[in-house]
């Protein structure tokens, strides 16, 4: 996602690596970035996005803000009581919403009814092969295990409310006069200006100080824990099995029932 009506005839800031001098840059250190090459190749590898006045252009790799350009002409770009932050919040708005987006459409749903066998082991199709077709007798059985697995769902989701959910936070970063906050989910989300150094930084050292800052910020945000999901992960794998069985039981004219009350035949087994 690029704009092609961006200043590419003007010198940019280069990557964080690029060896460089700047004249706000000389006492920043920060970690080696990889070599993207010019701004073109990146765009082929990388998803790019500007705000709505191509005012700037970040790029962002795995929710990594990796690259930085400001127009040259920004100060003469904006009109009233607007501002650069503005301009960096809506770039970084529209790379989440875009990058939330799926590139692939999702599945279309299959003709017909599910097979409520598909995917199931040989073990697992021979146990069903044993249940008879439903009657009062196994229609009792299911509900008792219905009811039970039910139960025992429940008491897990109420175990696992109660367990206090890992949070997050928000973490920023500063570089010379320019300070980026990630979210919590550790995505760039909105760049602060001190307005004296603003006023007297050009567009390549206002890129370089918001790339960098954006590297420290990520160096200290920290992930939330993952949550212990094994129990409802068990208990739901074992609700998916118990309900295909019951829909084995009720079509007991499926190919996989050869004659009523006998296994299959080993011709069915090897097809």
């Amino acid at each position: 996602m690029t704009n092609r009506l961006f200043d590419d005839d003007v010198p940019q800031a280069p990557p964080a690596d690029a060896g460089v001098e700047m004249r706000v840059a000389e006492t920043v250190e920060v970690p080696e970035a990889p070599d993207y090459g010019d701004a073109d190749e990146l765009s082929t590898r990388v998803p790019c996005f500007s705000d709505a006045d191509r005012i700037l252009r970040v790029w962002i790799d795995a929710g990594a803000l990796v690259r930085v350009q400001v127009s040259p002409s920004w100060t003469h770009k904006l009109k009233g009581r607007d501002t650069l932050e503005r301009h960096f919040r809506q770039a970084f708005a529209l790379a989440a919403i875009d990058l939330a987006t799926p590139d692939d459409p999702l599945p279309a749903p299959p003709d017909g009814p599910a097979d409520p066998l598909a995917g199931l082991p040989d073990d697992a199709l021979a146990e069903l092969e044993r249940i008879p077709p439903l009657n009062k007798r196994t229609i009792s059985a299911f509900t008792a295990l219905f009811r039970d697995l039910d139960a025992r769902l429940e008491a897990a989701i109420e175990r696992a409310d109660a367990v206090p959910q890992p949070v997050a936070q928000r973490v920023s970063a500063r570089s010379r006069g320019a300070t980026v906050t990630l979210d919590e989910a550790g995505w760039p989300f909105e760049v602060a200006f001190d307005r004296r150094w603003l006023d007297g930084a050009d567009a390549g050292a206002i890129g370089a100080n918001v790339l960098r800052a954006a590297g420290r910020a990520r160096q200290r945000y920290v992930p939330p824990a993952e949550v212990d999901r094994t129990e409802l992960d068990e208990l739901t794998a074992e609700q998916d099995l118990l309900n295909r069985a019951y829909l084995a039981a009720l079509l007991p004219h499926r190919a996989f029932r050869a004659t009523p009350g006998s296994a299959r035949s080993a011709d069915e087994v090897d097809r």
